[in-house]
């Protein structure tokens, strides 16, 4: 498994400066090839998340931070006490339907979307709930610049193989420092490795998925079967 330490220091090694300088520049490189990785493709499985959490009786907003720290985009969002999904609504119509959730009836969210209380983001719902419901979110992990020593890239967390494709990333970042260092036909060759190998985890990918791959069987607690959707916003008339 390759730690961010650990990485940086063989980065720095490899281009020939171990000073303290060199070792936070190769980290620098490696977190910007782990964030082009990830902007390659939306729907890389180890990005998804699943998490059952308890929405209060009459409750109609919960933060994203409730749902999970790195929580960030909300996919879907399902009932499990009442076994059906509740419905996306894009943020304008929701908002014109109902101004203020909180005023109306209770009962059980037919209705979500997402949207900001103050400074905070989260997920409303069309009424508050009768009784403390439990509800499954579907959601995209943000991911953050690695920092600490211990720190691994996402992927090496969420997949069969950890490592896999750490040497894709790692040629991503000797792109950055071979370009730091002037070798630009070395930075080239590590650019063109760098890509290839990136279309490769991505076809890997769609291999993946293609056969049906969920989510519990890519290591991610869950709900065996239960329905997961890509994004989506369901429009209603004005």
């Amino acid at each position: 498994m390759a730690t961010f330490v650990n990485s940086k220091t063989r980065l720095a090694d490899d281009l020939h400066d171990d000073s303290t300088a060199g070792i936070a520049r190769a980290g620098v490189w490696l977190n910007r090839a782990m964030h082009e990785i990830v902007a390659y493709r939306k729907t890389w499985s180890w990005l998804f998340d699943q998490k059952s959490v308890a929405q209060v009786a009459a409750a109609v907003h919960v933060t994203l931070s409730t749902i999970n720290s790195l929580a960030g985009q909300i996919l879907s969002v399902y009932n499990i006490d009442q076994d059906e999904i509740i419905t996306p609504l894009h943020p304008l119509d929701f908002f014109d339907a109902f101004p203020d959730p909180s005023q109306e009836d209770a009962g059980d969210p037919e209705f979500w979307t997402t949207g900001r209380a103050a400074t905070v983001e989260g997920v409303y719902f069309n009424r508050p709930a009768n009784t403390t419901e439990n509800l499954w979110y579907t959601f995209l992990l943000k991911v953050k610049d690695l920092s600490a020593d211990a720190d691994t890239p996402p992927w090496e967390v969420n997949i069969n193989t950890p490592g896999e494709w750490d040497h894709v990333w790692f040629e991503g970042a000797r792109y950055y420092g071979e370009l730091y260092n002037d070798q630009f036909e070395r930075a080239t060759q590590a650019l063109l490795t760098f890509r290839q190998g990136r279309r490769r985890m991505s076809a890997h990918e769609s291999t993946r998925q293609a056969h049906g791959i969920t989510f519990d069987q890519l290591g991610r607690s869950g709900l065996v079967g239960k329905p997961l959707f890509p994004e989506r916003f369901i429009y209603i008339g004005r």
